[in-house]
């Protein structure tokens, strides 16, 4: 588990902060554009997933990606309105970290499923449920967010 590359890149790149060294020009171009290509790619990805389990698949919810959305749209935020709470910060930072919390499922799980070996259907299917839902819920926590 600590020789896969991304969580080497990762070590790395605490090393390079912590130590303050300096990152050579070419590259810290090469791995900002890699960082700029990543998501755009991981949704081509779960485009050519949903296109291969078919959309009809996608037009009946199973139960468990209702919890996700449940989760993702009921749940967190509620949890960070709450924990925000606590926290010595502006009303417009609490918004901020609500309606952060209330974010779809990341476009880079599905390609992580796939690496590992988990269900990347399931994965694709949490994920485009969840961006188009975030289309009808993002208004409303917008305004549960205003409340605050």
């Amino acid at each position: 588990m600590f020789f896969q590359p991304p969580l080497q890149g990762f070590l790395l790149g605490v090393l390079f902060v912590v130590l303050a060294l300096p990152v050579p020009d070419p590259i810290a171009m090469i791995t900002r554009d890699l960082g700029r290509v990543t998501s755009p790619l991981a949704l081509v990805f779960i485009g050519m997933t949903i296109q291969h389990i078919g959309f009809e698949k996608i037009k009946h919810i199973p139960k468990e990606v209702w919890l996700i959305l449940f989760s993702c749209f009921v749940l967190r935020p509620v949890v960070m309105y709450f924990a925000t709470g606590w926290v010595d910060m502006s009303n417009e930072a609490r918004q901020v970290f609500i309606v952060s919390s209330s974010m779809p499922v990341s476009s880079v799980i599905g390609v992580l499923a796939k690496n590992y070996g988990a269900d990347e259907e399931f994965c694709s299917e949490a994920i485009g449920i969840s961006t188009l839902a975030l289309l009808v819920a993002l208004p409303l926590v917008l305004t549960f967010a205003r409340l605050v």
